[in-house]
């Protein structure tokens, strides 16, 4: 019985606390965004911004908002193109002259 009581605690804070994190981690990418301590088409960026997208999408599973799921799918989409773009476009250099 005391195993299960601390589980119904366990589920009623972890949501909100995966949600909160994953909400900190976005505004930590945009703060540094915008200090230059971070550029917009870095793998970095994009990562933060899935990690942080997918962590409050789940904690919206336990309490559904569609405006917010929407935001965050779109969110994740985004950021998805860009990991990709990270991982798989070459950078091609240019010479001087061109």
């Amino acid at each position: 019985m005391i195993i299960f009581d601390s589980f119904n605690v366990f589920y009623d804070w972890f949501p909100d606390v995966m949600g909160c994190v994953g909400a900190i981690i976005i505004l930590i990418a945009y703060a540094l965004l915008q200090m230059g301590k971070l550029d917009s088409n870095s793998l970095l960026y994009s990562l933060l911004n899935l990690g942080g997208a997918v962590m409050i999408l789940i904690s919206l599973l336990y309490s559904w908002n569609l405006a917010a799921a929407i935001m965050e799918i779109t969110w994740i989409i985004v950021s998805l193109y860009g990991v990709l773009k990270g991982f798989f476009v070459k950078k091609i250099s240019l010479p001087e002259n061109f």
